[in-house]
């Protein structure tokens, strides 16, 4: 029935809204097509909490320079997960995946997809952190970050390429394909920052004002690739839920594929992979593999021109990506997809960008 009221209130004149009970719920009635789509949450809603700690030592080692070492801990209890409370019958005779809403337990009823928001998942983060920094003098300044850390836990990734609910919560939850890396997990990750006062400022005359006051600065990143979970992308368990991990085969994962495209490139063996059995969620671990690293320089060159008492005019150039380098998105993952399984297809998403080159000019008083 197509709503009499305006945008603002669109249900304005009904009076049936006291209908919608199970009994009419798939009837002339209803206001919501079969198979009625259900959310709801929990009724013992939790409140996400989160534990950071750290322990921290630093030290001069030389004037101007410190050294740091730390510690850094995180635990995440509480979190945010989706459940599937009317999942597909696997078990019933002449289950397809094109009859999964006919075979899920309240079918009979006109009722699809129940969705339960819950609160009950978690995750572990633990990271080495070394620091060494030298503070401005001279007209120089540098400091460098390395961290070694790794963050795991059962959460659903943001990508959904670790994670998802994959086993009905009535069954056994495999802690091999529900817990692992999370995607924001980089095992090593170094950077560098540095700011530098060009030589020349000492000059005298027009060669003060064309080459004096220039500064050189930059950063340097670098950081191993983040986890993905290679899965079957068919709904093998016809569960229902779509999420279901490729299984393994025995061949070896970093072994070069010469069919079914001899002229590409693969990152890792797609016939180390197939889809599932029939009625089983696969084996691949969560956030088994990692992708390729990132590396990124951008640079920057500035110089005032000052005229008198505070004012003056900056002129910058910077460079993003300096080198050009090619930072590349994992792989694809579905199994079912056999023409792009373990090939890279993309730069990533967030870091992927080519050389940018900006100029800008700012006037100060």
């Amino acid at each position: 029935m197509r709503p009499t009221g305006p945008f603002s209130d669109p249900y304005r004149g009904r009076t049936d809204f006291n209908l919608i009970t199970d009994a009419t719920i798939g009837t002339q009635q209803a206001l919501f097509p079969r198979p009625v789509l259900i959310e709801t949450l929990d009724e013992h809603y939790r409140t996400p909490v989160t534990y950071n700690f750290n322990l921290t030592f630093e030290r001069e080692v030389m004037q101007g320079i410190m050294a740091r070492a730390a510690y850094v801990g995180s635990r995440n209890r509480n979190g945010r997960f989706g459940v599937q409370l009317n999942p597909a019958i696997a078990t019933i005779p002449g289950a397809t995946t094109g009859n999964t809403d006919a075979r899920r337990q309240f079918a009979a009823d006109g009722i699809g997809t129940v969705n339960l928001q819950v609160q009950d998942r978690r995750s572990n983060y633990n990271g080495m952190q070394l620091t060494l920094t030298k503070r401005y003098s001279h007209g120089f300044q540098i400091s460098s970050n390395y961290t070694l850390s790794k963050i795991e836990g059962d959460f659903a990734g943001e990508r959904q390429l670790t994670g998802g609910e994959i086993i009905p919560y009535f069954m056994f939850q495999d802690p091999a394909l529900m817990w692992g890396p999370l995607d924001q997990d980089h095992r090593h990750r170094f950077t560098t920052s540095w700011v530098w006062d060009l030589p020349g400022e000492n000059l005298s005359g027009p060669m003060r004002w064309v080459i004096g006051g220039w500064q050189w600065s930059g950063v340097m990143q670098y950081q191993t690739g983040r986890p993905f979970t290679v899965t079957s992308g068919t709904d093998n368990s016809l569960d229902g839920i779509g999420n279901d991990r490729a299984k393994l085969t025995g061949a070896d994962v970093n072994a070069v594929p010469t069919t079914p495209c001899p002229s590409c490139v693969w990152y890792f063996n797609p016939a180390a992979f197939a889809t599932n059995d029939l009625g089983t969620f696969g084996n691949v671990g969560k956030g088994a593999y990692y992708g390729p690293s990132l590396h990124i320089w951008d640079m920057g060159l500035s110089k005032n021109f000052r005229f008198s008492g505070q004012s003056y005019v900056q002129f910058r150039v910077e460079f993003f990506n300096i080198f050009n380098m090619v930072n590349f998105d994992v792989p694809n993952t579905a199994v079912n997809n056999q023409a792009t399984l373990g090939r890279i297809t993309r730069t990533d998403p967030s870091s992927g960008d080519p050389r940018i080159l900006q100029f800008g000019l700012k006037f100060v008083f």
